[in-house]
C-alpha cells in the first residue's frame, strides 16, 4: 500500500493510494453484487462464478475462492426459500396403480403380499380397540406377519413387513395395500423401495 502526504491551509492529511490489487478487488466485488442481484439472491458461488466467466466486462480469471472471499466479506449468500410440502402432496407421491386388479391367481410363494388391517375390540361391552395389520402371502392365503397396535400407523406397517421379509428372506414381491394414510406415506414406501418390492394400490 503506498501513502502520500498533503499539506492544505496548515491541515496535513494522510492518503492512501490505492494499488491496482485494491481496483481489480473493487470491481470484482461489484460484479458479484451484480450478479447476486441479478438472480434475486437465489444463487451461490458456483453460479455466481458461472456468471462471471461469461461476463464480458470482467477480463480477468477468477476462482471459486475468491468468489467466496468476497462474498464473505459482503456478507451475502444463496438465499432459497424452502419450498413446503404438504401431507397430500408426499402422499400423492406414493400413490401407485393397481396393479394388481383383481388378477389373484400366482403359482409360488412370494409373488404377491396383501397388506390389510381392522379393528378389534375387547373388553365389557368392548369398550376397548385395538389395531391387527397383518402381511398376507397371497400363494396359500396364509398370514406371514402381524402386530397389534392402538391405531393404524406407518410405523406399525414398517413392523409388520420388516417381520414379513425377516420371515420369507431376500424376496421382491408385488406388495398390495389399500390407499390409507399409512400406506400412503413416505416412511412406509421408502422402507418398501429399500427391498425392491413392486407397489401395487386399490
Amino acid at each position: 500500500m503506498i501513502y502520500y502526504i498533503t499539506a492544505q491551509e496548515g491541515d496535513i492529511r494522510v492518503h492512501r493510494n490505492v494499488t491496482d490489487w485494491g481496483i481489480r478487488d473493487n470491481f470484482l466485488t461489484g460484479r458479484v453484487q451484480y450478479w447476486y442481484n441479478q438472480h434475486h439472491q437465489s444463487i451461490g458461488s458456483t453460479k455466481i462464478l458461472s456468471n462471471l466467466r461469461k461476463d464480458p466486462a470482467v477480463t480477468e480469471q477468477v476462482t471459486l475462492k475468491q468468489v467466496k472471499r468476497i462474498m464473505s466479506k459482503l456478507g451475502i449468500r444463496c438465499q432459497v426459500r424452502q419450498k413446503k410440502h404438504s401431507r397430500i402432496k408426499q402422499q400423492e407421491q406414493y400413490l401407485q396403480d393397481n396393479v394388481l386388479n383383481q388378477r389373484f391367481s400366482v403359482n409360488q410363494p412370494n409373488q404377491v403380499w396383501l397388506a390389510d388391517s381392522t379393528e378389534l375390540t375387547y373388553g365389557v361391552n368392548g369398550q376397548y380397540k385395538v389395531r391387527l395389520s397383518g402381511a398376507l402371502d397371497l400363494y396359500g392365503r396364509h398370514l406371514i406377519a402381524h402386530k397389534l397396535s392402538e391405531t393404524e400407523t406407518s410405523k406399525a406397517k414398517v413392523q409388520v413387513f420388516q417381520r414379513a421379509f425377516n420371515f420369507a428372506g431376500d424376496v421382491h414381491p408385488v406388495v398390495h395395500t389399500d390407499r390409507g394414510s399409512a400406506c400412503t406415506s413416505g416412511t412406509f414406501n421408502n422402507f418398501l423401495a429399500q427391498h425392491e418390492v413392486t407397489r401395487s394400490m386399490s
